[in-house]
C-alpha cells in the first residue's frame, strides 16, 4: 500500500477513536473548547436558566427547567446537582439524594457534589453515609474545607466528639474566621469539659461580629464557660446583658440567679430568680433553684410568689 494512503487510513482511525471516546465521555465532560452537540448545548442554557430562576427564589421554574436539561442531557452532573436543590426545597429529601448519587457517579466523586450530598444524608439523619461521602471528597481533595466541616458534623451525630473536634479544627484551619466552625468547635470544648478552650473558641467567635451584634447563644456559651472556670463576676456580667437583649426570656434571668447563687449574692439570686418566675411560674429551672434557695417560696401558690 502507498504511504500517503497508509498514513491517511491511519489519520481517519485516530480520528473515529477520538470521536469515539468523545460520546463515551458523556455531556459532563464536554471539551471546553471548539463545538459541542446540540442537545449539550441545549442542557447548559437550560440549566443556567435553572440556576437563574433558584437565585430569583422561582423553584417551580428551575424544577421545570433543570428537568429539561436532564432530560436533553441525561449525564449532565451539574443539571442533576441543580435540579436536586429543587427537589430539596419541596421537601423531596430521597429524590434528591437519588439524583446527587448520580451526579457523584457521572462526576467521579468530584468533592464539592459529594460534599453535598453527604450534608444531604446528615440532613436525613443518615450520619454514616454522610461521614463515608465525607471521606470520598476529602481523598479528591485533602484540602476540601467543606467536606472536613462534613465530617466533623457527622462524627458529633454519631457521639464521637473527639473525632468531630479534630475534623472541625482541621476545616477551621482552612477558614479561620467562620463563626458556625467556630460556635461548634466552643460547643464541643464545652461537651468535652474543657470550659477554658470553649471560652477561648467563643471569643474569636464573638470577634467575628460587631460588638453587640454577636448572638445571644454565643454570649450565653461565654457565661457557662466563665462559670465552668470559676469567674462568677465575668458570668453575671454576661447573663445580665442576655437579660437586657431578651427580657421575656426566663432563662437569661435563671441563669443569672444561678451564677449570683455561685458568686454567694443571695439577694441578688432571689431578685432574678422571681424576675424569672413572674415570666413563668412554671418555668422548670427556675422551680427547682426555688427549692434548693427557699423551699417556703416555693411552695407559695403562683399568685404569690
Amino acid at each position: 500500500m502507498p504511504y500517503c494512503i497508509n498514513q491517511s487510513l491511519n489519520a481517519f482511525c485516530w480520528l473515529l477513536l477520538c470521536a469515539a471516546c468523545f460520546v463515551a465521555a458523556g455531556c459532563s465532560s464536554v471539551w471546553r473548547q471548539g463545538p459541542v452537540s446540540r442537545s449539550v448545548a441545549e442542557s447548559r442554557q437550560l440549566t443556567q436558566s435553572g440556576m437563574a430562576a433558584i437565585e430569583r427564589g422561582d423553584w417551580q421554574l428551575a424544577e421545570n427547567e433543570l428537568s429539561k436539561a436532564i432530560a436533553a442531557c441525561p449525564t449532565d452532573a451539574e443539571a442533576r446537582l441543580r435540579y436536586a436543590e429543587t427537589q430539596l426545597a419541596h421537601g423531596r429529601s430521597q429524590v434528591a439524594i437519588e439524583h446527587l448519587e448520580e451526579a457523584r457517579r457521572l462526576s467521579n466523586n468530584d468533592p464539592r457534589i459529594t460534599t453535598r450530598a453527604g450534608e444531604v444524608y446528615l440532613a436525613m439523619g443518615r450520619a454514616e453515609e454522610a461521614a463515608q461521602r465525607a471521606d470520598l471528597a476529602i481523598a479528591r481533595d485533602p484540602g476540601a474545607y467543606a467536606a472536613w466541616a462534613l465530617r466533623g458534623r457527622a462524627m458529633r451525630a454519631l457521639q464521637r466528639p473527639s473525632n468531630s473536634l479534630a475534623d472541625l479544627q482541621r476545616a477551621l484551619s482552612h477558614r479561620p474566621d467562620d463563626p458556625q466552625l467556630l460556635a461548634e468547635i466552643a460547643e464541643l470544648h464545652r461537651q468535652l469539659n474543657q470550659p477554658r478552650r470553649a471560652l477561648l473558641a467563643l471569643q474569636s467567635c464573638c470577634e467575628t461580629y460587631r460588638v453587640g451584634e454577636e448572638p445571644t447563644r454565643l454570649l450565653e456559651m461565654q457565661g457557662e464557660a466563665f462559670a465552668a472556670l470559676g469567674r462568677y463576676d465575668d458570668a453575671v456580667d454576661v447573663y445580665a446583658a442576655c437579660a437586657a437583649r431578651e427580657p421575656t426570656n426566663p432563662g437569661h434571668f435563671y441563669q443569672l440567679a444561678r451564677v449570683r447563687l455561685q458568686q454567694g449574692d443571695t439577694v441578688g439570686s432571689e431578685s432574678a430568680l422571681r424576675q424569672a418566675l413572674a415570666l413563668d411560674p412554671r418555668h422548670a429551672p427556675s422551680l427547682r433553684l426555688a427549692e434548693q434557695m427557699n423551699p417556703a417560696v416555693a411552695a407559695l401558690p403562683l399568685t404569690q410568689r
